[in-house]
C-alpha cells in the first residue's frame, strides 16, 4: 500500500509534467502568431492561397479558364457629363440593360446595349444632400435597384434609386457612434468602407486611426441601432496623425455570408453573427505588408512623395504585395494584386486548391489573355451573379496601346472590334462583359 506522502509526491510530479506541457504549448502558440492576426482557429485548418509563389511563377492565363464563353464590348459615351470617368473604380451591370460606373466624385448610369450616358446618380459636393468621396467597395444592393454612398458630412449613408438617381433611403451612421460612444470610444467617427446586406445588417469598417481602437467592424440596422461590435484584431505600437489615403476594407457577399478582408491583414474572414471566422489566408511570405507601417505607406512610389514633399520621411511600399480586389464564385476566388508597382490578376481554384497569376508578354496590364477574341486582356472587377456575367473594363489609352503593340492580331479582328482603334486616349473605357458558362 502506498503512503499518502508518496501519492502526494507522484501527484505533484504529474501536475508538474502537465504544467510544463501546457507552458510549452502556450509558448509555441505565441511564437507561431504573427503580428498580423491572432486567430482562435488552428492555422493548419485554414486553407492558404499561395499568392507570392504564384506571382513568381506567373505566366499567361486564358480568360476561358474562368468559364467565360463569349465577350460583349461596350464603348461608354464621352461627353461633358462623363469626361471624368476615363479610369473609374468599378463598372457593374444592372440587370441586362444598364451599366453603373463609379469614381471618387461621380456615379453615373449608362446603357448596356449602346454605352449611351443616361444620368448622374446624386451629386458630389458641399450642397445639402450631396455625397462625399465614393468608396471602392461593392456596397450596393443593385439587385433591388439601389446604389449607395456616404453623405458629404459622413453622418449618413444615402441609397439612390438607380432609375431616377434620387435618394430613397437615409441610414444614419453618426447616431450609431454617438449613442454608443462609451462602447466604441476612442473609435473615430470616420467610417469609409461599408456594406449593406439587408435592412437589419449593415456593416461598417472602423479605421484604427490612432492605433488603439477596440473594434474593427460594427453591425447595425437601418434605424441606426447597433447590433454587434467586432473586436479589433491588431494594434499599432506607434500612434499616427496621418490620414489614410486609400480604402482599407473589402466586403462582399457569397452564399448569403458577408466576407471581409482588411488591407493590412492576410486573412479573409466570414463575418458571423458573433465573430469573425477565418476562411482563407493569403500567403504573401516576406512580402506581406506590416500592420505597423499602414500609415507610413501614404505614397505608391518615391516620385509621388517628392511631388508633395511632406514633412515626414518616405517609406517604400513597392516591395510588398497588396490584395486590391476580390471576386468569388463557386469555382474560383479571383483577385488582383499590386507588387512592384505592377497590377496583376490571378485566381485560386477552389476545386483543386491551386493558385495562379497571369502575366502577359509585352503587356503591362497583366490581365487574362482573351483567347476568345484574341483581343485586349480581360481584367475582371465585378461578378453579376443574377445574370451569370463577369465584368471588367479597359481604359481607352490601354486599348490604343494594344493596337500599337499587336498589329498582326489587330489585322484579324472583325470590323466592330477593329473600329475601336479610332477612339481617343481621353475617351471613356471599353467595358468587357464576359458571359459565363451555365454549368
Amino acid at each position: 500500500m502506498c503512503s499518502f506522502s508518496s501519492i502526494s509526491f507522484k501527484y505533484m510530479e504529474y501536475l508538474n509534467i502537465i504544467f510544463k506541457a501546457v507552458l510549452c504549448s502556450v509558448i509555441f502558440c505565441v511564437l507561431s502568431c504573427t503580428n498580423k492576426e491572432k486567430s482562435k482557429t488552428p492555422a493548419s485548418s485554414i486553407e492558404h492561397i499561395e499568392v507570392a509563389k504564384a506571382i513568381e511563377s506567373s505566366k499567361p492565363i486564358n480568360a476561358s479558364v474562368l468559364g467565360i464563353e463569349s465577350f460583349e464590348y461596350v464603348t461608354l459615351e464621352t461627353n461633358e457629363n462623363t469626361f471624368k470617368l476615363a479610369n473609374p473604380y468599378m463598372i457593374s451591370t444592372i440587370g441586362d440593360d444598364k451599366l453603373f460606373v463609379k469614381y471618387n466624385k461621380q456615379m453615373a448610369l449608362f446603357s448596356q446595349q449602346t454605352g449611351e450616358y443616361i444620368l448622374d446618380i446624386g451629386k458630389f459636393g458641399t450642397a445639402p444632400d450631396s455625397y462625399g468621396l465614393v468608396s471602392k467597395s461593392i456596397n450596393d444592393r443593385s439587385n433591388l435597384g439601389l446604389v449607395s454612398v456616404l453623405s458629404r458630412n459622413w453622418k449618413e449613408i444615402f441609397e439612390y434609386n438607380i432609375s431616377t438617381g434620387e435618394i430613397v433611403n437615409r441610414i444614419n451612421i453618426r447616431d450609431v457612434i454617438v449613442d454608443n460612444d462609451t462602447l466604441l470610444s476612442p473609435t473615430s467617427s470616420l467610417l469609409f468602407d461599408f456594406f449593406i446586406q439587408d435592412d437589419e445588417n449593415i456593416f461598417c469598417f472602423l479605421p484604427n486611426v490612432f492605433g488603439d481602437s477596440p473594434f474593427r467592424i460594427i453591425r447595425f440596422n437601418d434605424k441606426g441601432i447597433l447590433k454587434k461590435a467586432y473586436p479589433q484584431g491588431q494594434t499599432l505600437e506607434e500612434r499616427s496623425n496621418r490620414d489614410n489615403s486609400y480604402a482599407e476594407a473589402i466586403f462582399y457577399e457569397y452564399n448569403r455570408q458577408v466576407i471581409f478582408k482588411e488591407r493590412y491583414s492576410d486573412t479573409l474572414f466570414v463575418v458571423n453573427d458573433e465573430n469573425l471566422s477565418p476562411r482563407f489566408v493569403f500567403d504573401l511570405e516576406e512580402k506581406s505588408p506590416p500592420y505597423q507601417d499602414r500609415y507610413k505607406h501614404s505614397f505608391p512610389n518615391e516620385a509621388s512623395y517628392l511631388k508633395v514633399n511632406p514633412p515626414y520621411p518616405y517609406v517604400d511600399r513597392t516591395g510588398y504585395i497588396f490584395i486590391e480586389s476580390l471576386i468569388e464564385n463557386d469555382n474560383f476566388l479571383i483577385f488582383s494584386t499590386i507588387y512592384k508597382e505592377e497590377l496583376s490578376y490571378g485566381f485560386f481554384d477552389k476545386r483543386k486548391g491551386t493558385t495562379h497569376v497571369s502575366k502577359l508578354r509585352n503587356d503591362a496590364t497583366h490581365g487574362f489573355y482573351s483567347n476568345i477574341d484574341d483581343f485586349i486582356p480581360f481584367r475582371p472587377s465585378y461578378l453579376d451573379r443574377e445574370n451569370n456575367k463577369l465584368v471588367g473594363f479597359v481604359t481607352a489609352e490601354d486599348v490604343l496601346t494594344w493596337f500599337d503593340k499587336n498589329p498582326e492580331l489587330a489585322s484579324k479582328l472583325p470590323s466592330e472590334l477593329s473600329a475601336l482603334s479610332r477612339i481617343k486616349p481621353e475617351d471613356n473605357p471599353i467595358v468587357m462583359i464576359g458571359k459565363l458558362k451555365s454549368h
